[in-house]
């Protein structure tokens, strides 16, 4: 806690971790882990970090991944300020400990049924950081074939009433849990970090609303998530990061001033002035409000129609079954939109510019399309003079565009897909000109697939046996004529 004493936002946080991470990755103490997302310590580097840290009033006490299946019973937690027991099989926790340093807690991912007593909490008061998550199955039965068909349903995870008294409690995870009651959660007055990440719950309780420090509530993959009481989130004015995207909460009503309401409304994010990042899924269109705008968003991941996506450090954007002119609010975000995908777009829509975007979209870096039937084109510059057209697209995926003919209509645009590298074609039946595409100079993968028009060696002449050596390392075929 003391490296952001001086940071007031959690996205300058952010940016300050990737500084140090970075650092640490330089001088070889952290490595790089499945993506850019995860990052492993070697076991002689983490020891060594441990007794260095647990040095002066803190202490450390970590037995992540040892298998343990009991409470340690030989260690004197009285001065510990942190402990990780995470990634074991404790099948329970004990009952009375005292640890009145405690400020870190780490109990996720252990892989047996563990109970949670009723007085656990009483000797943490000082608690800070508390990690559930992962935990399969807290206070409840496993049942074998259950188990093999669904692991994490396994039980329902009771948090005692001893967690009323973590009063100094800021961050509080509990990822992939079935949830019963958490109304007690609004006991934690300064909670700022709340994680109910892949759950199943049903409401989220209004208590949740009392929560006045709260600045990130993660509600991703919630599927089960049916109901949001109305005034829950607009009470949540420190809200910084409020993300309910992938397969979540999609039930918003449209505000009205003449019903009382059940559900939130997308109005409640506008009194969040506080809120820079967003991932939510709309079912319609119909229920952004008039008034609706998303300027303050610094990084969103937005669906309307359909799911949103999966690109954590991006502003990505998904529009599915839309048949009306796009609202205001939406047409805001497309000019800072990076990954944008389209699909079942109503019969208004004949290309992305210039009816979707009239701007370029030039922050777009990858562009997903899939069975928008009347779409002809990317571009049509016969129906208006273009300047500029995405010249950042790294990636274009085309999918059952059944009347796309060509990538551009009349006259290319300078820079037009420059720095393309990977196009991919799947089942667009009279599509029959691609030379565009191929006369990007950075182009690496091309698939394409079931396009009955299109003569792809004819379109390759002039482009691809130039004197320059292709840039090309994969190219896959099939079902040509």
């Amino acid at each position: 806690k003391g490296l952001f004493q001086d940071v007031d936002t959690i996205e300058k946080a952010r940016r300050k971790v990737r500084i140090i991470t970075n650092n640490l990755k330089a001088s070889c103490l952290l490595l790089d882990h499945d993506g850019e997302q995860y990052l492993r310590m070697h076991d002689v580097v983490r020891d060594v970090a441990l007794q260095i840290a647990s040095k002066g009033k803190h202490i450390f006490m970590a037995q992540a991944g040892f298998g343990l299946k009991k409470w340690p019973e030989q260690v004197n937690f009285d001065h510990c300020t942190a402990i990780s027991l995470m990634a074991n099989e404790l099948c329970e926790l004990p009952d009375g400990l005292e640890c009145p340093k405690l400020e870190t807690l780490l109990l996720g991912r252990n892989k047996s049924c563990v109970s949670i007593p009723a007085s656990f909490f009483e000797g943490m008061k000082g608690l800070r950081v508390l990690d559930l998550s992962h935990s399969q199955g807290f206070n409840g039965k496993t049942d074998l074939v259950q188990q093999q068909e669904w692991p994490k349903i396994q039980g329902t995870l009771l948090l005692p009433l001893s967690l009323q008294l973590l009063t100094n409690l800021r961050t509080l995870y509990l990822c992939d849990q079935v949830l019963g009651d958490v109304s007690i959660i609004g006991k934690l007055r300064k909670l700022e970090f709340l994680s109910f990440y892949n759950c199943e719950i049903h409401e989220l309780p209004d208590e949740i609303g009392e929560l006045s420090n709260l600045r990130l509530l993660d509600l991703t993959d919630c599927y089960a998530l049916e109901r949001i009481p109305a005034g829950v989130i607009s009470r949540l004015s420190k809200l910084e990061e409020l993300c309910i995207g992938g397969r979540s909460f999609r039930q918003w009503e449209v505000a009205s001033t003449s019903k009382e309401q059940s559900n939130a409304s997308l109005s409640e994010l506008i009194t969040l002035s506080r809120l820079t990042i967003l991932a939510v899924v709309i079912e319609d269109v119909i229920c952004l409000p008039k008034d609706f705008h998303f300027r303050n968003l610094t990084r969103y991941n937005i669906g309307i129609g359909c799911d949103s996506g999966r690109y954590p450090n991006s502003n990505s954007l998904q529009l599915g079954q839309v048949c009306s002119p796009l609202p205001s609010a939406i047409k805001e975000l497309l000019r800072r939109t990076e990954y944008l995908s389209l699909s079942w777009l109503g019969k208004c829509y004949h290309n992305i510019i210039p009816n979707i975007d009239q701007e370029g979209l030039e922050e777009l870096k990858c562009l997903k399309l899939y069975c928008c039937d009347k779409m002809e084109c990317l571009i049509d510059t016969t129906q208006q003079k273009q300047l500029v057209a995405f010249p950042n697209l790294v990636e274009l995926h085309l999918d059952g565009m059944n009347c796309m003919r060509v990538i551009c209509c009349g006259q290319l645009p300078a820079g037009f897909l420059q720095k393309l590298r990977v196009f991919v074609a799947t089942n667009c039946r009279k599509l029959c000109n691609i030379v565009p595409v191929l006369g990007s100079p950075y182009l690496e993968k091309v698939e394409i697939e079931r396009c009955n028009k299109l003569q792809f060696f004819q379109q390759c002449e002039g482009i691809l046996v130039e004197d320059e050596p292709s840039t090309l390392k994969e190219l896959k075929l099939s079902y040509l004529p």
